[in-house]
């Protein structure tokens, strides 16, 4: 990957500036089992990771598209994770 890794360090401070003074990330569920600002570092780091992941496929995506899949990846919580079944 030839990007500059400084940028996704600024693309950090930048979203973790945002999300704990400008916007605020919530569930719906009203339980406070998660602390706010490990939440928010949680999804600053699946973004970025999304967005190497896309420069490593060389943009093989729309970027409309990215935007649908981190919208739905957002939104669309998993229920519960399973292992998978390995071979003897």
């Amino acid at each position: 990957m030839n990007s500059n890794p400084d940028i996704f360090d600024r693309i950090e401070d930048l979203l973790f500036q945002l999300y704990t003074q400008e916007f605020v990330l919530s569930k719906e569920t009203s339980e406070q089992l998660i602390h706010y600002e490990i939440n928010v570092a949680f999804h600053i780091s699946a973004l970025i990771g999304v967005i190497k992941y896309w420069i490593k496929q060389d943009f093989s995506y729309s970027a409309s598209f990215m935007c649908e899949q981190v919208i739905a990846n957002t939104t669309i919580s998993p229920t519960h994770v399973t292992t998978k079944k390995r071979d003897p």
